[in-house]
């Protein structure tokens, strides 16, 4: 009720909302946690940053910090959040990411310090109602469809199904690689009902990018919202003999490497075991403060992207962002 109010204030203009004359694309979602935002995000990058100057703008959930952030060489996970260090980490030479739980206080701090960017992606901003984006993005788990979905504490959704109509593109994410027509079709039928009428609608799936080293046996680590995807692509690709799962963003500590380590040298029987995670938890466990940890053990890392289930979809996709892009930047 609290967030359909606060939603309804906004929409009236009793509460005034800021809308800047760059061109800005939020990738959000209506539940918590767990829908692909990371991936999304770091898929436009690598659409669009070879074509203009790009920037992207995160919340920075689970930092140590707070105000405007622009990372750099010496940022670190625990000052910017671990999904902007590990899009930094690939994307930084070339594209700024900042952080900044106030956008409309973020964005001119951007500005003010890249004057060259021609577009902003906004992370995690779909609840973000100060802001007036040019255009939005709305991510849906396959396997969790908003649509089924309840607000908090019945479900996991961070307000109504009608908040919906804010977006002008939903992707379901995280989808079976071979999702027939019928079901996409059932998705759509289910899906529009919440929609303002001519909302794109789309499917992705997630392809997964192995870094692995030349051991027998993997000890599982990760710190996801859901981590049972992750698991079972580890399980279908190398030899699995333990898990070790925490909550989503953890802020691993000694003790947690410790235990970690314990348990592999206690069930590896002998055989050389490497610790598999992925990406983002890949930099908080290879801290400067655990290097000793490790000693003995080795950390290999997989990257999720997301891929559209075919290119016709994509082609599809790309058009109407850049038709909305552009014309909203006009």
């Amino acid at each position: 009720m609290i967030t359909a109010i606060r939603a309804r204030i906004y929409a009236s203009g009793l509460q005034r909302r800021i809308q800047f004359d760059i061109p800005t694309v939020v990738v959000g979602n209506l539940q918590a946690g767990g829908s692909g935002k990371t991936p999304m995000i770091e898929y436009l990058i690598r659409q669009y940053s070879s074509r203009r100057p790009v920037a992207v703008i995160s919340r920075g959930y689970g930092r140590k910090t707070r105000g405007f952030i622009l990372a750099g060489e010496q940022s670190t996970p625990d000052q910017i959040g671990d999904e902007p260090f590990q899009m930094f980490h690939k994307f930084g030479e070339k594209v700024p990411f900042a952080v900044g739980e106030e956008r409309i206080l973020a964005i001119p701090s951007l500005l003010a310090e890249r004057p060259e960017t021609e577009l902003i992606f906004l992370d995690d901003a779909f609840q973000h109602l100060p802001l007036q984006a040019k255009t939005y993005i709305l991510l849906s788990e396959f396997s969790r469809p908003f649509f089924k979905d309840y607000p908090f504490p019945v479900g996991y959704l961070r307000e109504g199904r009608g908040a919906a109509k804010r977006a002008d593109l939903l992707i379901f994410t995280k989808c079976p690689e071979y999702l027939g027509e019928l079901e996409q079709a059932d998705f759509c039928k289910k899906a529009q009902a919440y929609l303002r009428p001519g909302t794109w609608i789309g499917f992705t799936c997630i392809e997964y990018h192995w870094t692995l080293e030349e051991v027998d046996t993997y000890w599982l680590v990760s710190g996801l919202a859901n981590p049972a995807y992750f698991s079972e692509a580890a399980k279908a690709k190398v030899n699995v003999i333990g898990e070790s799962h925490f909550s989503d963003h953890h802020d691993y500590n000694e003790q947690d490497v410790l235990w970690i380590t314990n348990q592999v040298k206690s069930k590896s029987n002998g055989k050389s075991t490497s610790i598999l995670t992925t990406e983002k938890d890949y930099h908080k466990l290879n801290k400067p403060e655990f290097k000793h940890l490790w000693a003995e053990i080795q950390i290999a890392r997989v990257e999720s992207r997301c891929r559209f289930l075919n290119s016709g979809m994509e082609k599809e996709f790309l058009e109407k962002l850049n038709s909305l892009v552009e014309a909203k930047s006009a």
